[in-house]
């Protein structure tokens, strides 16, 4: 399951075994929230118990694509 949320873009920070299963901790992006959600109960077999409060403003990561050149130029 790290795999999975991992791969939709969470940044886990913490795994324990919690009485009789695992608990997670970490951080997402706002825009990820949705799609990690509607994926859960897949996930887990809808045995997950999901919490989220808001964190901190980060700024966005910058493209991977350079701009493309001018044309006037």
């Amino acid at each position: 399951m790290a795999g999975q949320l991992t791969s939709l873009g969470a940044l886990i920070e913490e795994s324990a075994a919690a009485a009789g299963g695992w608990l997670l901790r970490g951080t997402v992006a706002a825009r990820r929230v949705a799609a990690i959600e509607r994926r859960l109960p897949g996930l887990t077999h809808g045995e997950a118990v999901w919490w989220s409060r808001p964190a901190k403003d980060r700024p966005a990561p910058r493209a991977t694509n350079p701009r493309s050149p001018r044309a006037d130029r």
